[in-house]
């Protein structure tokens, strides 16, 4: 297995791991600050 194919992969993987990353918390973070408001006007009406 040559290096060059051995950086190839790993900056493949590297790159997939971000795109995966990015596509899971930008997410996450839109719905926990569309949520939180929700949870926080149940809190205050109780």
């Amino acid at each position: 297995m040559s290096l060059v194919f051995f950086f190839n992969t790993v900056f493949l993987l590297a790159d997939a791991l971000k795109n995966a990353i990015t596509c899971f918390i930008i997410p996450t973070v839109f719905l926990t600050a569309w949520t939180l408001p929700l949870f926080e006007i149940e809190r205050f009406k109780a």
